[in-house]
């Protein structure tokens, strides 16, 4: 369980016929977890791709790499992994509102033992 926190990121989108692709960057600024960890935070590069599908509103898909930081007890603990993002969105003028599922499958090669932290996000980008 972690608190609510703010993300900032950038995309790189390009228009193919159907789809839009793209790649971006984002940064989860810390968050308190309630547990045993503590502060975590994430980089995150990734793929994006959006389909419209019905007027303004299409859905979302993201996947990248993931390098997720979070203070272990008696450790510090930051490693990689993969994610995945799935969603909808409106794409409205200059402005787009997404709501996003997210998954980080993280491994903490200090225990063995894979973090799986999820989390749902509403995203607010703005076009230029």
């Amino acid at each position: 369980d972690t608190d609510s926190g703010y993300s900032l990121g950038l995309e790189l989108m390009f228009e193919v016929p159907i789809i839009k692709l793209g790649v971006g960057y984002e940064y989860g600024f810390p968050r308190d977890t309630n547990g045993a960890l503590s502060d975590i935070e994430y980089h995150l590069l990734y793929a994006i791709g959006r389909v419209n599908f019905f007027g303004p509103i299409y859905a979302v898909g993201r996947i990248g790499y993931a390098n997720l930081g979070a203070k272990i007890p008696d450790n510090k603990g930051k490693d990689s992994g993969t994610s995945w993002s799935a969603g909808v969105g409106i794409d409205l003028p200059k402005v787009k509102i997404e709501i996003l599922y997210n998954d980080f499958d993280v491994e903490i090669n200090e225990f063995g033992q894979t973090v799986d932290y999820t989390n749902a996000m509403a995203r607010l980008i703005y076009s230029f």
